[in-house]
């Protein structure tokens, strides 16, 4: 079964955005094609063989098979296999060739911890019901670049950085509790970091502070809701996390010039003039 995402209306522009998300559980059939998106594909039981342009390549589950936009690529079980693919829209590759270090040119990375990466697509399948719902795909988002992560980063970089992987969960804990109060240290402690390490290993990893990540997150959904909604402003405040208005309107004026009652009349007058 699959499962289109893109036209369903995002909260947080900061989660690489599935175009496709497919669920194959018996596929026994040969698939021959240019891909037209960047894709990966989890074959979590069965083998196969798989041939690009050039060369053949023995498939072994569990494993990610990696499609760039534009390649040729032939593969199929052997007898039959499971399969869960992800296919995202553009611009997204300079956001995933990021992840790849060595990985660069691989188009088959062996996956390792399958009951954990099983555990989140069994996450997934439970939220995919109420997809329309809001923020709903937000999560969907979220989980789903959590697991590619994973596999990158299990494959190459977990190893000599561990400390990559736990980085990754905690953007994906903000960018699904940003509008809960939550402490940042004690998020950081959750994950095995002390606070110091926490903040220093962000900003190598995301150019800016973890605090300014989730108000990029808050600030990003109270303009969206400043402009579709007719909400009191010190509730807009409350749902994206802001429980002290003033804060909320420092933070606002810091990032847009303006406050949230100018940019909202800023945004009324351009429509009425429309």
């Amino acid at each position: 079964m699959i499962y289109r995402l893109n036209k369903i209306k995002r909260i947080n522009p900061y989660i690489l955005k599935l175009d496709r998300l497919g669920f194959f559980p018996d596929k026994h059939y040969q698939i021959q094609r240019v891909f037209n998106s960047f894709s990966f594909s989890l074959i979590l039981d069965g083998s196969g063989t798989m041939t690009d342009n050039i060369n053949q390549y023995t498939i072994d589950g569990p494993c990610m098979l990696i499609h760039k936009k534009g390649e040729f690529f032939r593969y199929s079980p052997i007898v039959q296999w499971n399969e869960v693919s992800f296919a995202y829209v553009l611009p997204v590759v300079d956001d995933f060739e990021k992840f790849f270090g060595e990985n660069q040119g691989k188009i088959i990375i062996k996956i390792k911890n399958i009951l954990w990466i099983k555990a989140l697509i069994q996450q997934i399948q439970s939220l995919l019901p109420l997809r329309e719902n809001y923020g709903v795909v937000d999560q969907i988002d979220a989980l789903s670049l959590l697991i590619l992560m994973h596999v990158f980063f299990d494959d190459h970089q977990a190893k000599s950085q561990p400390l990559n992987e736990k980085i990754a969960q905690a953007r994906s804990w903000f960018e699904l509790n940003y509008s809960k109060q939550f402490n940042i240290d004690e998020i950081a402690r959750e994950f095995d970091f002390s606070p110091c390490q926490f903040r220093k290993t962000w900003q190598l990893f995301y150019n800016c502070s973890p605090k300014d990540f989730i108000n990029n997150i808050r600030l990003t959904e109270a303009k969206r809701l400043l402009k579709e909604s007719n909400l009191p402003i010190n509730q807009i405040a409350q749902i994206v996390g802001y429980l002290d208005q003033r804060y909320f309107s420092t933070w606002f004026n810091k990032y847009y010039k303006m406050s949230p009652r100018k940019f909202r009349q800023s945004f009324l007058t351009y429509d009425d003039k429309s």
